[in-house]
């Protein structure tokens, strides 16, 4: 399933953002789990773009998951969703509810601080404990003047922002532990670059039906960086190195002469899903092993939307 967040004549709604979705199935048990991933907007004034895109990717899964596994729902949503640990969306994702009434646009990612600027630090001491699937962090963040929309469409804040926002998946984080009170109960960053860094990408999974066992630890200093800014080969060497499963991308542009290319040589099967109107063939992949699964479905999710206010 490819998910675009485009659609005409939305008002906000009107990015090329995108997602894709497969129904897949393990050749061992023949169970069938929905993965997904996605690139949400990074715009950290809109928080009504992302609140709207992030709806809309949630009722497509579940409508993938309804159709392939609805009695045991198993789903893991992998991207690069641009809002913070400390966020609304956080708790959006975590709680399966948001009340946004008292919420504004610029509230939802937590990517700004009260001076305007965006964060670059925020208090974070290294967690001891290996991360354990918790699910943490929701809930903890700041509500500010509703009445400030600046850069917001008002006329249409009844619809995306100013009620409840829910979704029925039982989402967790694999990285997340439980917070303190020089925590968010993520990693530190996992996105780092000149207009922001912290941790914005995650890998969710629904529980009780998968369970996280363990995970690869982000990395501590900048060697990681430097070893793979030759991309994109050295970022599949070094995702080869662990030989997955699933392999999850976003912004991809190199799919068809390079990424499914080369990818096939090592037994993973990929589909793709390209930013609507894109010219430089940006957008989001994922690549199964055929030796674990099978493709049952594939679900392109876009999130321009016709005639929405929001998803224009």
């Amino acid at each position: 399933m490819g998910i675009e967040f485009k659609v005409e004549n939305d008002p906000v709604l009107d990015r090329d953002n995108v997602a894709i979705a497969l129904a897949v199935q393990a050749i061992a048990d023949q169970s069938i789990t929905i993965v997904a991933t996605t690139h949400i907007l990074f715009n950290p004034r809109r928080g009504d773009v992302k609140l709207a895109q992030c709806q809309r990717l949630l009722e497509c899964i579940e409508q993938l998951q309804q159709k392939h596994c609805p009695a045991e729902p198993r789903v893991i949503i992998c991207g690069d969703f641009n809002f913070t640990p400390c966020s609304p969306l956080y708790s959006y994702f975590s709680t399966g509810a948001l009340d946004c009434s008292q919420l504004k646009s610029s509230d939802l990612s937590c990517q700004i601080a009260t001076n305007g600027s965006f964060f670059h630090t925020r208090l974070h001491h290294d967690e001891i404990n290996r991360h354990q699937g918790g699910g943490a962090a929701a809930g903890k963040y700041t509500i500010t003047n509703a009445t400030e929309k600046k850069g917001f469409h008002l006329e249409y804040s009844n619809k995306y922002v100013g009620k409840n926002a829910t979704h029925s998946l039982t989402l967790k984080s694999a990285y997340a532990q439980e917070p303190t009170d020089n925590t968010t109960g993520e990693p530190l960053f996992t996105t780092y670059h000149e207009r922001f860094y912290g941790t914005v990408d995650y890998i969710w999974y629904t529980t009780p039906t998968l369970t996280c066992t363990g995970v690869m630890e982000m990395p501590k200093n900048d060697d990681f960086f430097r070893r793979i800014r030759s991309l994109p080969t050295q970022l599949l060497r070094e995702i080869l190195t662990w030989a997955p499963d699933v392999i999850c991308l976003q912004e991809v542009d190199h799919f068809d002469d390079y990424f499914e290319t080369e990818l096939a040589s090592h037994g993973y099967e990929g589909k793709y899903q390209r930013r609507t109107g894109e010219t430089t063939l940006d957008g989001c992949a994922i690549f199964i092993r055929s030796a674990t699964f099978t493709i049952v479905e594939e679900m392109g999710i876009e999130f321009k939307v016709e005639n929405d206010p929001v998803l224009d």
